[in-house]
């Protein structure tokens, strides 16, 4: 976890998370949106969250990112480990992740998302979204990696926690979901953040994740509805 998510439509975000700006070339709504892998993956970014100071303001942007985090102190945008998710125990110890965590974090917006259950010919999906049509936010990190030519790559990541009660009969991990009154702190830039801080997040997100309701959901790769559908519905 978290290995594919549904995105929601740009045009409900603005309003939702009081957003300033907008990025170029922002990603339409998609139910299969997943890590890249390799430099010659051709999935498109995602679309997160985040804050910056400008002229002493707070700016808030919903901008594209490439889902596979690469530290701006790397020497390589693409980092031979699995960095499209961190966790959040020791995370702000790490080297990968402390930067991130100190001040530069970041929302994923998100329709719901889904968990595997189980491994090999056994393996099954399964889709996590909120009772109602609320969007989640799903809490991440951000690094901006400095290119040839003054070029820049946003980078990101989803944080996840230890899966709590019902969730965990699917899988042992879960987003850091955050609710709406943590949205604030979480993104402002001054708020020099730590284990502590995250680990408070991390005990809210617990109860978030336990209202989420879920159903099993057909294996595919596509774009379309019928990746949400439960799995007597959906036709592979």
């Amino acid at each position: 976890m978290c290995g594919r998510y549904v995105t929601p439509k740009t045009s409900g975000l603005v309003e939702l998370f009081k957003l300033d700006e907008l990025g170029d070339d922002l990603p339409a709504e998609s139910y299969n949106a997943r890590p890249v892998f390799t430099p010659h993956d051709d999935k498109p970014p995602v679309p997160i969250v985040l804050e910056s100071i400008k002229d002493e303001q707070r700016v808030r942007r919903l901008l594209p990112a490439r889902w596979k985090f690469a530290p701006s102190s790397s020497k390589d945008p693409w980092p031979t480990q699995s960095t499209f998710n961190a966790r959040s125990e020791g995370i702000a110890s790490s080297f990968m992740w402390r930067a991130g965590v100190k001040s530069h974090r970041a929302i994923f917006p998100a329709v719901g998302y889904f968990e595997t259950q189980g491994s090999g010919k056994s393996q099954k999906r399964f889709y996590f979204h909120p009772d109602g049509d609320e969007v989640l936010a799903l809490g991440g990190v951000y690094s901006w990696w400095k290119g040839a030519a003054d070029s820049w790559l946003l980078t990101a990541a989803i944080i996840t926690i230890e899966a709590p009660s019902e969730a965990r009969t699917i899988h042992h991990r879960a987003p850091l979901v955050l609710p709406p009154d943590s949205w604030e702190e979480w993104l402002d830039p001054r708020l020099v953040g730590d284990q502590g801080f995250v680990d408070a997040n991390a005990a809210v997100a617990d109860l978030e994740v336990s209202s989420l309701r879920f159903h099993q959901v057909a294996w595919l790769d596509a774009d379309t509805e019928r990746m949400i559908e439960p799995v007597d519905q959906a036709v592979a």
